[in-house]
């Protein structure tokens, strides 16, 4: 493989995974006028959610003053909280007089955003994982997220889903996709296949796999490798 990675347009939320960032609400709600009076700016938190893929959860709306500190206009928390999910293509706002407009947000490629400072989150009195998101918290996920050659196989904006072969003793073999639960080695992981193969190869849907990383093929370089049982299984 080459050094020169493709260039992902999830990259952004990649790498700031689990991370505030301060997002323009009007690249966000470009056809929703009636946000602007909550503020120029949204505070919103980056996680993955595996069945609807990136997320950002908007936790409040704000504006700069001339100090440069981000002041809070609008606290979101404890309104209807799926309204305020920000993904690629769906979202919903809240008007003040209570009633529901729902509205597509802008896709999150087209999100004017930026990482939070220490400084900014601190004015904010945000935590570095809010509660609302903490069962999407696993940290031993990080030791494969930052993997950046795994970067070309990853489903886009299903960071933890990648591309697999499946060798078949029967047949060509097929590309099927594998989410991506543990990593065992530098070149092995545990994982759950999310896919029904097509050629008889004694696995199903749903089935814990190993993938191995055969290094000897570019387009097929992560491979199944067997089911995967774990020791507490074993």
């Amino acid at each position: 493989m080459t050094s020169e990675q493709p260039y992902r347009e999830d990259k952004f939320f990649l790498d700031h995974l689990l991370s505030w960032i301060i997002i323009d609400v009007d690249s966000a709600f470009p056809r929703v006028p009636q946000i602007k009076p909550y503020g120029t700016h949204a505070a919103g938190f980056v996680f993955l959610d595996h069945v609807a893929g990136i997320t950002v959860r908007v936790d409040s709306f704000l504006v700069f003053s001339s100090d440069g500190y981000p002041r809070l206009t609008r606290n979101v928390l404890g309104q209807d909280e799926r309204l305020f999910y920000l993904r690629h293509g769906t979202g919903a706002a809240i008007l003040d007089d209570g009633h529901l407009v729902v509205a597509r947000n802008a896709p999150l490629t087209a999100l004017t955003c930026r990482k939070m400072t220490d400084a900014e989150m601190t004015a904010l009195h945000l935590s570095s994982i809010p509660s609302i998101v903490e069962n999407y918290y696993k940290p031993h996920y990080a030791d494969f997220r930052n993997l950046s050659w795994l970067d070309p196989y990853r489903i886009p904006w299903f960071f933890d889903d990648i591309q697999v072969w499946l060798p078949s003793d029967t047949a060509h073999g097929e590309m099927v996709r594998v989410r991506i639960e543990q990593m065992l080695s530098e070149d092995s992981f545990a994982g759950t296949l999310l896919t029904q193969p097509n050629v008889e190869a004694g696995y199903n849907e749903g089935d814990s796999v190993l993938v191995r990383d055969t290094c000897d093929n570019i387009e097929n370089r992560l491979t199944i490798a067997g089911h995967f049982t774990s020791p507490r299984e074993a």
